[in-house]
């Protein structure tokens, strides 16, 4: 009987220490869900306290601090949520992200790794493992991941931006065009993307203009037809590279080197005027920054 009373009293006792669990680990959550994440603090502290297992705590906490830039003791609260739950998908999401934010790009990798040994084909942990590698100067691995990526998001912008981005520095114009297109198509009001498709075709023309210089000096006439195939494409080019910069000025009509950019596809397309009034225009909104 002694027996039978000792087991109604624990049961007893755990019902309490739940009922006392939710009240304070709730009452954080609505502390949170206003913004008051210092407030929120003590009550997870003390769903620690009363239960000590239950991982949800531990993870709240770890927002908590993270939203008051306690990077150190939110990492430290995630990794106690993953003692618990070591394969918890969101926790180890969160736990990437920090370290994201906190420019630890090699912890963040090996976490988001984690994630796709658990779910591989989770967007968040492909988007994050391309950025990083991008960040930490990368660029063959970010553009093998940003491939990865742009399956698991086809819709993400940033991705399109991100790898337009890598193209252009590889000086693959033609392939950082596709990605900057992409990306106005999912927003036509990016202005870096308007710059960017315009220095692209610039640097086409200039590329076409230098082939065209080249041929002449070996031998202009035997070459006649493919220099001038060769200056048709590369006006083509200058004009596309205008049309988006002038897009781009429609946005921004206050950046100097966006105008300088234009004044030199004027140039090029042997409209000196109107490049000179581009220049103008660059010096003056230089001289008043």
């Amino acid at each position: 009987a002694s027996l039978a009373i000792s087991d109604k009293y624990k049961t007893d006792i755990e019902k309490i220490k739940r009922k006392y669990w939710i009240d304070n680990f709730n009452t954080g959550i609505r502390k949170v869900q206003s913004e008051q994440f210092a407030e929120a603090i003590p009550y997870f502290k003390m769903a620690i306290a009363i239960l000590p297992s239950d991982p949800k705590a531990y993870r709240s906490l770890a927002f908590a601090y993270a939203k008051l830039d306690s990077l150190k003791k939110a990492e430290t609260f995630y990794k106690k949520a993953l003692e618990i739950q070591p394969e918890d998908v969101h926790t180890l999401i969160s736990l990437g992200t920090l370290y994201y934010k906190a420019k630890k790009y090699d912890d963040a990798i090996a976490t988001f790794e984690k994630v796709l040994k658990i779910d591989a084909s989770n967007k968040d942990a492909i988007y994050y493992i391309a950025v990083c590698y991008d960040l930490k100067g990368e660029p063959d691995k970010a553009l093998e991941m940003y491939n990865e990526a742009l399956k698991a998001n086809p819709d993400e912008k940033d991705l399109y931006f991100n790898r337009g981005r890598l193209f252009y520095l590889r000086e693959d114009y033609d392939n950082a065009i596709k990605d900057f297109e992409k990306v106005l198509a999912i927003d036509s009001t990016d202005f870096d993307a308007f710059c960017n498709l315009g220095k692209s075709y610039l640097f086409l023309g200039d590329r076409l203009f230098k082939q065209g210089n080249e041929l002449e000096q070996k031998a202009g006439s035997a070459n006649k037809a493919k220099i001038i195939e060769l200056k048709e494409k590369e006006i083509q080019f200058y004009r596309k590279s205008l049309e988006y910069l002038l897009k781009a000025a429609k946005i921004k009509p206050e950046d100097p080197n966006l105008w300088y950019d234009i004044g030199v596809a004027y140039v090029r397309m042997g409209e000196p005027e109107k490049g000179k009034e581009a220049f103008e225009k660059s010096d003056e909104l230089k001289s008043k920054k």
